[in-house]
């Protein structure tokens, strides 16, 4: 398929199956009820929304999809229990109430490259579910222990060990810092030695690495952000200022394709899929996770 011609007159990657089934004459069904948004916050103010939330036939929460703000190769939590709001990705889910599907865009913007999601617009209102009361169980926590799971896998340690453990996530603070490498005791924490601008190599580390939008090397110290170091350290002495360290490449979170963005090859596009669990809920409530890599 010519993506990038059709790709500017459509909504992208999700409309491809529609289209094909037309082409081919094969019947389909659209869902009716409109595509939803999981994230933090719960106001129209402070809600910050990263995960697509499609639903079933039945209008029932069915399948998350994780596009933004992913969790990234390597991650392993360290809470999984008794998690307060500041600590979950999902507080919220925000769905459009509307006569026409059409009507939904207009509740949505954007903000620090998150979406937000207004209480209303012109034919469409915004309904605000906990994660609860949208799905009946608490699905983060048992996300984060099926992560915690994977490190017991054998292939999923060697592919840590070969992969992520050999030089730390992508970025090009790899340009200034050498022997880099996570930290085998604690793999959230990235190690390595990196050049100030007096042209020496020090020691650095950077806890949660792993969680890091993008990771720098300022004045030798590895730091999480794209703060400018003149702003936070003094040069150990005057040298030539193309010393100074090259931008870092975005890492950690990758932007789904559909949205237009690229993704990033150390971030996991996680998906949980939710399906009906006889032995813990009621067949009316959506329950078992898996994780799709």
């Amino acid at each position: 398929m010519e993506h990038k011609f059709y790709y500017q007159h459509t909504k992208g990657d999700k409309e491809t199956f529609h289209f094909a089934w037309r082409m081919l004459q094969a019947p389909f069904i659209m869902l009716p009820t409109p595509t939803g948004s999981a994230g933090f916050g719960k106001t129209a103010e402070n809600y910050r929304g990263f995960t697509m939330v499609q639903h079933d036939a039945f209008g029932r929460v069915m399948f998350l999809h994780r596009n933004l703000k992913k969790w990234t190769t390597g991650f392993k939590p360290v809470k999984t229990k008794g998690l307060k709001e500041y600590e979950r990705t999902w507080v919220s889910i925000k769905e459009c109430v509307a006569r026409k599907r059409s009507a939904c865009p207009g509740l949505i913007d954007w903000k620090d490259g998150l979406m937000t999601w207004a209480d209303s617009s012109t034919n469409a209102r915004g309904k605000t579910l906990t994660i609860m009361e949208a799905i009946g169980w608490d699905v983060e926590e048992r996300l984060l222990e099926a992560f915690v799971d994977l490190w017991e896998e054998s292939l999923y340690a060697a592919y840590m060990h070969d992969i992520l453990m050999a030089n730390g996530p992508a970025g090009a603070y790899h340009v200034t810092c050498k022997k880099c490498h996570m930290d085998p005791k604690n793999p959230k924490v990235l190690e390595c030695r990196c050049q100030g601008l007096d042209g020496t190599y020090e020691p650095s580390e950077l806890d949660d690495a792993v969680m890091c939008m993008k990771i720098e090397n300022i004045n030798g110290i590895l730091k999480c952000g794209d703060d400018g170091w003149e702003e936070h350290h003094e040069p150990k002495k005057k040298v030539k200022p193309d010393v100074m360290a090259a931008p870092a490449a975005d890492v950690g979170y990758g932007i789904d394709s559909a949205s237009g963005g690229t993704e990033d090859d150390n971030s996991a596009d996680v998906d949980v899929d939710l399906e009906s669990d006889k032995e813990n809920v009621p067949v009316d409530k959506l329950h078992k996770a898996a994780v799709l890599a």
